[in-house]
């Protein structure tokens, strides 16, 4: 038996294009577990960063050592004792930080007492998603010939700790995005659609409703992610462009090679950049239009009957028709809201 989505504030929660069903609290065996976890990743944390400071400590040493040294050999092993730490010590740093990131949200995990389960149709969760494919590939997931799949999230550090009411060993992570219900009168406003148009297919029907609160906040949020995550690429590559124009500006020409491909390759980086950031921009517009606007609008085919057969009439068959789920577009954007009265997929998807 599949549990419905819950709704929290008009607002379902989403993962891998799964709907949030149940917030589960801990059991003593899971709780147990993630406590063991937790102190085990904050015990590698402090190694790693110990090991910092003890391999400069080391190097030194080492390097007093072979201080007299001034052969060959002495000048190699003093390279590579200078490259141990210059790539060891930030490698060990990264490590430590993530390990103590890991047991820092894995206790988050433990003090919110809970765990999120999600699930959905296979047909629509995020298939194509790195992370569906990875969990495809180790066996934590079935592929598409399953109807229904089920994974569990921690709520803190966000990672998935059971795929299909079994353990997942793997560290992996996936992100969470919530999405605005469809209002109650959405049903009875597409009921209430007028003809517009005949086609091949059959009778053309649309119609409008008014956006609720959380749709209109949902969508404005979409607009602001369009400009800014493209955002801080286009002023990266702007101020790398900045600095050589500004020399040949002044110097009116550029002395070297090197200079000028510095200022090609920030060049063609501030365009590509400046481009999408244009882009998102223009995207960003339509949707806070659309935002503005407070209407969604309906569309469905009813399909023409079929006519009656002598076969059909014979085997006792009448004629029928396939149902068409209603469609509904934002004005401005044409963006895809609600199909059959679930989300669009571009909404599910976590940004």
């Amino acid at each position: 038996m599949y549990d419905a989505p819950q709704k929290t504030d008009s607002m379902t929660e989403w993962c891998l294009g799964l709907p949030l069903v149940e917030d589960k609290p801990f059991g003593t065996e899971e709780a147990d577990t993630l406590r063991r976890e937790s102190g085990g990743w904050w015990k590698r944390g402090l190694l790693a960063l110990l090991a910092a400071p003890t391999l400069s400590a080391l190097v030194l040493i080492l390097l007093a050592l072979h201080g007299g040294r001034s052969d060959v050999i002495g000048t190699a092993e003093t390279v590579l004792m200078v490259l141990a730490v210059i790539l060891g010590v930030p490698c060990a740093l990264l490590q430590a930080r993530d390990w103590l990131r890991r047991g820092r949200d894995l206790s988050r995990d433990l003090k919110a007492g809970h765990i999120k389960r999600f699930e959905g149709l296979t047909a629509e969760a995020e298939t194509g998603n790195g992370i569906w494919k990875r969990l495809v590939k180790i066996g934590a997931l079935p592929g598409e010939d399953v109807t229904r799949v089920s994974i569990e999230v921690l709520p803190a550090s966000g990672r998935i700790y059971k795929t299909e009411g079994h353990l997942l060993q793997p560290w992996m992570t996936a992100s969470r995005t919530s999405v605005a219900d469809a209002p109650e009168f959405a049903s009875i406003a597409a009921q209430w659609l007028q003809p517009v148009a005949q086609t091949a297919e059959g009778e053309v029907l649309a119609g409008r409703r008014e956006l609720s609160d959380p749709e209109k906040t949902e969508i404005r949020r979409h607009a602001r992610l369009l400009w800014l995550r493209p955002l801080p690429f286009a002023l990266f590559f702007s101020i790398w462009f900045f600095f050589p124009l500004l020399v040949l500006l002044f110097r009116g020409k550029l002395d070297t090679s090197a200079e000028w491909a510095s200022i090609l390759r920030a060049g063609i980086g501030t365009v590509a950049s400046d481009f999408f950031l244009i882009r998102g921009l223009l995207l960003a517009r339509k949707l806070n239009r659309d935002a503005a606007s407070g209407y969604v609008g309906i569309i469905r085919v009813e399909p023409r009957i079929q006519k009656p057969t002598p076969e059909g009439f014979l085997l006792g068959k009448p004629p029928s028709s396939e149902p068409r789920l209603t469609t509904e577009l934002l004005f401005v954007s044409q963006w895809t809201w609600t199909y059959g009265g679930r989300p669009a997929n571009w909404r599910k998807v976590a940004r």
